[in-house]
This record gives structure tokens, sequence and C-alpha cells, in this order.
């Protein structure tokens, strides 16, 4: 997995998050949505479902990958347990992510959480390739 570091942002939660490869900087994003949220999930995974997600650019696959693990929990109180592969690849113009996760049913008796993110942001967002390394930042809005 990649890395992150917390930065300074008012009022939100940033981070500049990186990876060694386009699927790692999600992957760890993904981490880093959970962490805020809710640390660790609690409990079982319970079922295996594929994410589908495509965007006219990386930015915005990035921004709805996020916003989808976001309306999973918020609305239908589904977490994800594990991320078992994201593939992600340019086709006819368009951003595609497909992503192999295992999911746990969130159960407020069981899990306590940290901060409720009401939306992933675009504000400061720009994924860039330096030496092989991918970064960005990421604000999230509680």
């Amino acid at each position: 997995m990649g890395s992150f570091k917390y930065i300074d942002h008012t009022a939100d939660i940033a981070a500049e998050i990186q990876g060694i490869s386009l699927e790692d900087l999600f992957f760890t994003a993904a981490g880093v949505w959970q962490h805020i949220v809710f640390g660790e999930v609690a409990g079982e995974a319970v079922r295996k479902a594929t994410m589908e997600v495509s965007a006219n650019s990386r930015e915005l696959l990035l921004v709805d990958f996020l916003s989808e693990l976001n309306y999973q929990f918020t609305v239908k109180s589904h977490v994800f347990k594990t991320i078992r592969q994201l593939r992600i690849n340019m086709k006819d113009g368009k951003w595609w992510l497909t992503g192999e996760m295992e999911w746990a049913r969130f159960i407020p008796e069981h899990q306590e959480v940290n901060v409720e993110i009401k939306a992933i942001t675009f504000h400061q967002m720009n994924i860039v390739e330096e030496g092989g390394v991918f970064h960005t930042r990421i604000v999230f809005d509680i």
C-alpha cells in the first residue's frame, strides 16, 4: 500500500497520498477514507461484489470511486472490508476502474463512527506522476 499524511486544512480533512501505481494510489485513498470514518471495519465480510466506475479524468475517477464508498456506507450501511483487486485503464477516451471487493454490513452497535464525510472534493486535487510515483491531495468535506 502507498503512503499518506494528513495536512492542515480549515474545517475539512485533507491528505497527501502517494502510490507506486495509479491502482496503489486509489487503494491508499480508499484506506484513508476508511481510516477517517472509523478506522478498521468490525465484523466479517458478508458479500463479494465488483465495483465499476468510469469518468473523463483520473481525478474525477478518484472522486467518483471514493464517493461510491461513501454512498455505500451512508445510504446502504455497507463498508468495504477488503479490496481484493483494483484495475484502472483508459478505453475509448474514458478512465475505467474495476474493483473486486468484500463488503461488511455496518452495525452501529458494533462500530463507532469517528467522522461522517459529506463529500469528496476536487479542491486542490491533481494526480501527477513523478519518478514512477503517483501523488495527489484529497480534501474530505466533513
